[in-house]
This record gives structure tokens, C-alpha cells and sequence, in this order.
């Protein structure tokens, strides 16, 4: 398991050094450029981004042992989805 999650790490580490070689040739006027999101631009992606990291850091600063009630219908669904039973809609996936 540690093997498997230090491969996950290592390839963490090296997606953000490409994103970080990317960022830093950045001009000033390409991050007002349009991103591919409608409405979005450059920045408003890397702000995105960068919000979003903010709370896996926060997340694995202070793990939770197990789901939460909360999450528990969730994961139940994720678990017929992924063996392809029945999507969230209700609706045998390829009407098998």
C-alpha cells in the first residue's frame, strides 16, 4: 500500500512542477486570457485550482478515519455505479 501511494505522490509532485514550468511563462496579459471554460479566464482557472488544492491540503492535514453519515447514500451509489448495476438515475447502465 505505501509503494502504491508513494507512486501516487511522486506523480503528484511531478504534475505540479509541469503546472508550476507552465504558470511561470505566463505574461501578464495570458492570464486575462479566455480559458476553455466559457466565461472563464486563465486566472480565473489557476484561482480555481488553487482553491481546490487548498482544501485537499486542509483534508489530509486532518484525515477522517471513515465517511461521514452524511456521505454514506453517496458511497453506496458510487459502489453500484462502478459494478455498472444501476446509475444514479435509477436506469440499468446499456438497459441490461
Amino acid at each position: 500500500m505505501a509503494t502504491a501511494l508513494n507512486d501516487v505522490l511522486a506523480d503528484l509532485i511531478a504534475e505540479y512542477d509541469r503546472l508550476e514550468s507552465i504558470l511561470a511563462a505566463l505574461t501578464v496579459d495570458d492570464w486575462l486570457l479566455p480559458s476553455g471554460v466559457p466565461g472563464w479566464t486563465l486566472r480565473d482557472v489557476v484561482v480555481h485550482l488553487a482553491q481546490s488544492e487548498e482544501g485537499v491540503a486542509f483534508t489530509l492535514a486532518a484525515p477522517v478515519a471513515r465517511w461521514t453519515t452524511r456521505d454514506q447514500p453517496l458511497d453506496a451509489e458510487i459502489e453500484i455505479v462502478s459494478r455498472g448495476v444501476v446509475g444514479i438515475s435509477g436506469v440499468i447502465p446499456g438497459g441490461v
